[in-house]
């Protein structure tokens, strides 16, 4: 029988999806939703069944789960000096969680609404891999420029973990592909 209380929502390159009969939901571009019980494998659309809730449903179980081992957040701000910018002043945030969920933050959209009203234009968001997400304004070109350079070299590094080389933005309470850049 499987376990509920164990369901968490992970975020998937859409490559991942076409290995497999996970069950998922689109997020955004490449992005997508699946569910796990913990650090298993994605739930299969079968097992989702087996769990006897709809969609709706499994998303928010899944939510509610996340929330509650979220016992810590911690953002460290980048130095542009790090990625050859003339600047020492603050580039970016990257944000730490733990336990390979930070990617899954993108689904707590409070998360983004608090932090939206700290900046100054619009909240812009990479996350390359499963561990790492980082968030800039849409205001701060040197962030976006700094954010784009660690973007790939992240991507390579999280192997079959990684997510994705795209730039989002949070707009009107959801995810979209940020292009001005």
């Amino acid at each position: 029988m499987l376990n509920a209380e164990k369901l968490l929502p992970r975020i998937q390159h859409q490559d991942f999806l076409a290995s497999g009969d996970a069950f998922s939901q689109p997020l955004v571009g490449e992005l997508h939703v699946t569910y796990a019980l913990d650090d298993e494998p994605a739930l299969t659309t079968a097992q989702v069944l087996e769990l006897g809730l709809d969609p709706s449903a499994l998303k928010q179980r899944s939510l509610d789960n996340l929330s509650s081992r979220l016992t810590s957040m911690s953002g460290q701000e980048i130095s542009g000096l790090k990625f050859g910018l003339e600047t020492d002043r603050p580039v970016f945030t990257s944000l730490k969680v733990g336990h390979g969920l930070e990617s899954s933050l993108l689904l707590l959209g409070h998360v983004w609404d608090q932090l939206a009203t700290r900046l100054t234009g619009e909240l812009v968001v990479g996350v390359p891999g499963r561990d790492r997400i980082m968030f800039t304004s849409s205001d701060h070109f040197e962030g976006q420029l700094a954010m784009r350079k660690l973007l790939d070299a992240a991507y390579e590094h999280a192997g079959p973990r990684a997510l994705s080389r795209e730039l989002y933005v949070w707009r009107e309470g959801a995810w979209q592909l940020y292009t001005e850049l």
